[in-house]
């Protein structure tokens, strides 16, 4: 079996933060697109060394400075009656957070559940190969094993690969559950999500550079 799994953060007991810890109710019902951005962030910090993505120190993460870290975010991808139900709100409102913190050589690019599974499979693999955390969106879902990732942001952290089928990490609340991409990726329903691709193709060469040399 091919397995490839982030070094994904930790607070206390839980992998990765939790929306429930929040004391803003806006943030708690509909805070997940701010605190999946959140989550990237610490992430990609803490793996490529790119000082000021994160508004609290990413290695001396506890429940309230993830708290703090997500309301400094909130303005950015706010929460609203509909969600944050479009990959360019999020796009957008990161690229502004970052774009004020200085930070300009992240772009991203959006991958609607629209296109071929082939070109999100390829995606997908290649994002987590080169350690990067993939951003998730997902609507509506006619499979009621993703009934409970219906309207709702969270990341990819790893993927596997069994009998030839694509599995892929989910990751939120404080957990993670493994569940086919395929079956993830053809929701069966006219309205879509899908995943932001992050490129730091400039920090994964240096970080690589760095590895090899040690």
């Amino acid at each position: 079996m091919d397995i490839k799994e982030l070094e994904y953060y930790t607070i206390g007991d839980s992998f990765g933060g939790n929306q429930d810890w929040m004391h803003d109710w806006w943030m708690r019902i509909g805070g997940c697109a701010a605190l999946t951005a959140v989550d990237s962030l610490i992430c990609i910090e803490r793996t490529f060394g790119i000082e000021g993505l994160c508004a609290v120190d990413p290695w001396s993460l506890t429940k309230d400075t993830y708290r703090d870290f997500g309301m400094i975010m909130k303005p950015y991808i706010s929460p609203r009656f509909r969600g944050v139900d479009k990959l360019s709100i999020f796009v957008k409102g990161l690229g502004k957070y970052l774009a004020e913190r200085s930070v300009k050589s992240i772009l991203m690019e959006e991958l609607s559940m629209s296109e071929d599974y082939s070109t999100a499979c390829e995606a997908l693999t290649s994002q987590l190969d080169m350690n990067i955390p993939v951003p998730f969106l997902n609507l509506r879902h006619q499979d009621k094993e993703f009934k409970e990732f219906i309207w709702h942001w969270f990341i990819l952290s790893g993927y596997k690969w069994e009998d030839g089928e694509l599995y892929a990490k989910f990751t939120t609340y404080g957990g993670y559950e493994w569940h086919s991409f395929r079956k993830l990726w053809n929701s069966g329903c006219d309205e879509k999500g899908g995943m932001i691709i992050i490129n730091l193709d400039e920090f994964v060469k240096i970080h690589k550079s760095i590895q090899i040399n040690c």
